[in-house]
């Protein structure tokens, strides 16, 4: 796993300023709504980017940088497939996942970056969110849009304090939110698992980990890199708290979905709601930055 900060930083000291506080990951599932949500909580509570991590695992990405028209101007630069945010004043830092896993590469998302990241800094939280299709509900009685799950019982007593706690359900099991939620919960509660960051690292390894270094000095790779790890002020056998939250939604405008999630999550969080959040720039063309055409004019002829 290589974690790259943003440039003039020390990698290791941006990764310890992370320590401590609570990880937000989003999951890529229908609508993408855990991804509007990320991006609500990046422009609307003031997080910085510290950096991005490893993509090989993801498709190809790179954008411009997404900004909030009324607050800021054109930001200059680039924006990568999975990229790192945090809040200072908060203890919050988020991963915004801009583009799919590759097919048969979850496994090695998660063993060889994910789970590495999470030991690596040492985070006191960790929420995952994600969402369902709304039409394929196991229980077609229920009004219930949320579903939770948690290992903790702090965050389990924090549900019952969600103003509009009737449609929240709590699951038994992380599998009944998503698979890629049960899996990352499979690893993190596996002991061997918090030694993958710290693995005894091969010849070949260190090279590559050297010439890592000496050419991108503001780029750390953690996986297999004793030295490396021990400057991390990180590492802990206790299990990391963790919390699920899904959200059902029907695909297609899915906005106020996003929205309604950030609520639910900045809730849980215990960090400032509010009724109206400010959307970025690339929101204004994800559904079409046009009125449909209509008439024989404009319409189906045009």
């Amino acid at each position: 796993m290589t974690f790259h900060c943003v440039s003039g930083r020390n990698p290791v000291e941006v990764l310890n300023s992370l320590q401590n506080s609570v990880l937000v990951i989003p999951s890529v599932s229908i609508g993408n709504i855990p991804q509007l949500s990320i991006d609500l909580l990046i422009h609307n509570c003031e997080l910085k980017s510290v950096g991005y991590l490893d993509d090989s695992s993801l498709y190809p990405f790179v954008s411009a940088v997404d900004y909030v028209e009324s607050k800021l101007a054109p930001v200059a630069g680039l924006s990568t497939a999975l990229e790192v945010y945090f809040s200072e004043s908060l203890k919050l830092t988020v991963i915004q996942q801009r583009s799919p896993i590759l097919p048969n590469c979850s496994g090695q998302f998660l063993k060889t970056l994910i789970i590495p990241f999470i030991y690596s800094v040492g985070f006191s939280e960790l929420m995952v969110v994600h969402s369902k299709d709304a039409g394929l509900k196991g229980d077609a009685t229920t009004s219930n849009k949320f579903e939770t799950w948690s290992n903790s019982l702090t965050s389990r007593l924090g549900f019952l304090n969600i103003d509009d706690k009737s449609n929240i359900s709590v699951v038994n099991s992380p599998g009944d939110i998503s698979k890629f939620s049960n899996a990352l919960v499979t690893l993190l509660e596996d002991p061997g698992q918090k030694s993958l960051g710290t693995l005894k690292p091969t010849e070949s390894e260190v090279d590559v980990s050297n010439l890592l270094r000496a050419k991108f000095p503001n780029s750390l790779p953690m996986s297999g890199d004793e030295s490396i790890s021990s400057k991390l002020g990180a590492g802990t056998d206790a299990t990391i708290p963790t919390t699920l939250v899904s959200e059902f939604v029907y695909e297609g405008d899915n906005f106020g979905d996003a929205e309604e999630l950030t609520n639910k999550i900045a809730a849980l969080l215990e960090i400032d709601t509010r009724r109206t959040w400010l959307r970025p720039k690339s929101w204004s063309g994800v559904y079409g930055d046009r009125p449909i055409p209509v008439g024989s004019d404009l319409g189906i002829y045009s």
